[in-house]
């Protein structure tokens, strides 16, 4: 399996990750005017999921050094963290891929920001999350925050018609969740495919770096 079995060495890593990721985040925040609005976007709720459960996983790490340096580091649920990796790596695919290139949004935080949200997440699952445990079907349970999070995009729209939350003149946080958009019908169908598609490829991976399917010498 592919985990450092070191808590020390654990325990330094994520504190790192986690100072990282916070330093990214107070600059993108700084940026924002008003900063709160940020708390509108996919991408930073995912992060600031992840920086909780990280410092979560800090503590966690930190008691469980009374059992000494060497083993592997306590942490949280790892269904749950392996979701939340996927959360914000899609966050940080949505920014690259969409938002810089569609909204012109191209500055040195911004871009360190979706960097962290990228890189941080995915090596704490990597180098010190425990894997080969996570049930197929937490691949559909896993879309469960970004429909609620669509929906309730849309829909508030119709609800609390005006752009209080958003930028002037903006009633939607990302354009292709406004039906009267022309991508809207495509979008919606395409977002949710490869989301499911990206669930299964964690999964799997998370199963094959456990080493899941290798072959056992029955014992005599």
């Amino acid at each position: 399996m592919l985990i450092i079995r070191n808590r020390l060495a654990a325990l330094l890593g994520r504190i790192l990750m986690f100072g990282g990721t916070m330093a990214t985040f107070i600059l993108y925040f700084i940026e924002m005017s008003p900063a709160w609005r940020a708390l509108c976007f996919f991408e930073v709720q995912a992060g600031l999921i992840f920086l909780a459960m990280l410092a979560l996983e800090i503590i966690f790490n930190a008691i469980d050094m009374r059992h000494g340096a060497s083993g592997v580091a306590a942490g949280l649920y790892p269904p749950f963290m392996l979701m939340i990796t996927g959360y914000c790596f899609l966050g940080s695919i949505l920014y690259f891929s969409y938002i810089m290139p569609q909204y012109g949004y191209l500055t040195l935080r911004s871009i360190l920001f979706n960097s962290a949200l990228l890189l941080f997440p995915l090596l704490n699952w990597l180098l010190f999350e425990i894997k080969g445990t996570v049930p197929y079907f937490y691949i559909f349970l896993g879309v469960a925050y970004p429909l609620m999070y669509m929906f309730g995009a849309m829909f508030r729209a119709i609800i609390w018609p005006n752009d209080a939350l958003f930028t002037p003149n903006v009633m939607f946080v990302y354009h292709f969740l406004d039906p009267s958009h022309p991508s809207f019908p495509w979008a919606i169908w395409v977002s949710l495919a490869a989301l499911l598609s990206f669930l299964a490829l964690i999964v799997l991976a998370n199963d094959l770096l456990a080493r899941k399917w290798r072959r056992r010498i029955p014992k005599i």
